[in-house]
């Protein structure tokens, strides 16, 4: 078997929904509420302050309300207004009143530090690039502005520069495990897997109970033909987090390279009932269906590839060679 057939969507996958569940604990990703002091109506001010602080958020934004009814241009109360419309996930509000803090005072690094914040998470990176830059240049060198500039840079696909501020995070903050994590994808996804490896590997120095970085790892290691320490990461991947589909696949990818087809059909099953959407597994369960001449189960899985991906041609080619197969395999049965 070739192993570009095999990995052919490996790289791309990996591990990018699961890595969201665990966002919140990334460094930077916290927005930043104002301090208050000197304020009208100080105490009032302070405690909306405090409920932000405390994820309050409702209660934080009805008590910023009602003070900017009578303090409306006061960047303060709007700046954690928007915090706590972003913790909501209503970044739009945010940013309205994000846009009135800037106008405002467009010298306010932790405005545009935040705006950025909720561009990115709106999908709009090259705006939360620029903010995230304007707010490096106003507050100077900030690991937070770094990581998250990059995490932007990363959903371009612009992997080195967001290489070059991972390792400006990094520098700034050495011992935040996922921001090694995170450079180490970069390194993946420009097929430099020695470098992902060791990047995982510190990462996991830093935080041994991560199964997301292990099963990242455990890719790495495949894609390096190292199957050995691949399995040992992906089962201990399992064994932290069993529900974790992308794990399971990585798994499965392994026993194909060694030609356990039955048992990574097992893996491909499980991580398919996890993750329904994961359009490789259906690609790598095909490739095992028809190596085992499973032909109308091949044929199933690829047709569902080409539900969503219609205009995959290798898809395509590989259905027709089954109903050639499934022709031949009907014509011997006939025979007999």
């Amino acid at each position: 078997m070739k192993r570009g057939r095999l990995l052919q969507g490996h790289r791309t996958r990996i591990a990018s929904c699961v890595l969201l569940v665990f966002m919140g604990q990334m460094l930077g990703v916290t927005m930043t509420a104002a301090q208050t002091s000197g304020q009208p109506d100080d105490r009032a001010s302070h405690q909306a302050a405090m409920l932000v602080r405390a994820g309050q958020y409702r209660q934080a934004i009805d008590a910023l309300t009602v003070l900017l009814r009578s303090h409306p241009d006061n960047p303060a109360l709007l700046n954690n207004r928007a915090v706590a419309y972003a913790k909501l996930g209503s970044y739009e509000a945010a940013i309205a009143d994000l846009d009135r803090t800037i106008m405002m005072n467009p010298y306010d690094a932790g405005a545009y530090f935040n705006r950025g914040l909720a561009l990115r998470n709106l999908g709009r990176h090259g705006q939360a690039i620029a903010d995230l830059s304007h707010a490096l240049r106003l507050g100077g060198p900030d690991a937070a502005a770094y990581y998250n500039r990059a995490l932007a840079l990363d959903s371009l696909g612009r992997h080195q520069e967001a290489i070059a501020d991972y390792d400006r995070t990094i520098r700034l903050a050495p011992r935040h495990p996922l921001a090694y994590s995170r450079r180490a994808l970069d390194y993946d996804q420009l097929g430099q897997y020695q470098q992902a490896e060791e990047e995982y590997g510190r990462s996991l120095q830093l935080k041994t109970d991560d199964p997301v970085t292990l099963s990242n790892r455990c890719a790495a290691r495949t894609a390096r033909l190292e199957f050995s320490m691949a399995l040992t990461d992906c089962n201990a991947a399992l064994r932290m987090a069993p529900g974790f589909a992308s794990a399971y696949f990585n798994r499965a990818l392994i026993l194909l390279h060694q030609h356990h087809d039955k048992q990574a059909l097992g893996d491909l099953d499980q991580a398919l009932r996890l993750a329904p959407d994961l359009l490789a597994a259906y690609r790598a369960r095909a490739i095992a269906h028809r190596r085992l001449q499973h032909w109308d189960a091949a044929l199933a899985d690829y047709d569902r590839i080409l539900q969503y991906q219609p205009d995959d041609v290798l898809s395509r080619r590989a259905r027709d060679l089954v109903y050639q197969k499934l022709g031949s395999a009907k014509r011997a049965q006939n025979a007999q």
